[in-house]
C-alpha cells in the first residue's frame, strides 16, 4: 500500500495574511517607504514563516501587482498565495 507523506510543516499562520495586507496598503498610500515595507518582510519571514519551515517568495507581476508565495523550505510546496493590486488591495488568486 502507497503511503501519502503527511508534511510536518505548521500551517500559515493568519498572522501572515494580516501583515502582508496592512504592508502593501500602507506601501500603496504612501504610509511606508520601500526600504521600511522590505523590512517589514524580512521581519515578517524571519520571526514567523522560517521557524515554523516555511519561507515568503514575492514576485512582481504586470500592472504593478505583486504576488507573495509562501512555501515549504524543505519541499519547495506551496502553502499559500497572496496577490496584490497596485492600490495595495488583495485581489483572488
Amino acid at each position: 500500500m502507497n503511503r501519502i507523506p503527511i508534511s510536518t510543516v505548521e500551517a500559515v499562520p493568519p498572522l501572515v495574511r494580516i501583515i502582508l495586507t496592512q504592508a502593501m496598503r500602507r506601501r500603496a498610500n504612501g504610509g511606508i517607504t520601500p526600504f521600511t515595507f522590505t523590512a517589514h518582510l524580512v521581519r515578517l519571514e524571519k520571526e514567523e514563516l522560517n521557524p515554523k519551515g516555511l519561507q515568503l517568495v514575492s514576485r512582481a507581476l504586470s500592472g504593478d501587482r505583486t504576488r507573495f508565495v509562501i512555501k515549504e523550505t524543505a519541499s519547495g510546496a506551496v502553502r499559500d498565495i497572496l496577490e496584490f493590486a497596485a492600490d495595495g488591495t488583495l485581489e483572488p488568486v
